[in-house]
């Protein structure tokens, strides 16, 4: 994705993207957030990478390209969510365990909250 493609005239455009910069979930979770916005099918070619075509249902070059760009960056987000969420999986885990320790939820009916 390193530039910004141009519609066709059909108000199509087909993004690649690599799976290898980008998680297939992460490219999923930021087209959801587009679907009220544009209709989008993902096609995959090969196993390194996805096309991902995007139909507006504005002929409008500057909207389609307003909205493509703003795909980039939840792309962005979306997958530097997904690596922050791999590396802080076990603080998470140390933290609710202290926290459902103290509630009495742990099953032992011994210990007094």
């Amino acid at each position: 994705m390193s530039q910004t493609p141009s519609p066709d005239r059909t108000g199509e455009v087909e993004l690649p993207v690599d799976l290898g910069v980008y998680s297939l979930t992460a490219v999923k979770k930021a087209l959801y957030k587009f679907s009220d916005r544009c209709g989008a099918t993902i096609e995959s070619p090969s196993g390194k990478r996805v096309v991902v075509r995007f139909a507006f249902g504005t002929r409008e070059e500057s909207k389609q390209r307003e909205i493509l760009t703003e795909f980039a960056g939840e792309l962005l987000d979306q997958d530097l969510r997904e690596i922050v969420a791999k590396e802080t999986t076990h603080l998470r885990n140390i933290i609710l365990a202290h926290a459902f320790s103290k509630t009495g939820m742990d099953g032992d009916e011994t210990k007094t909250v």
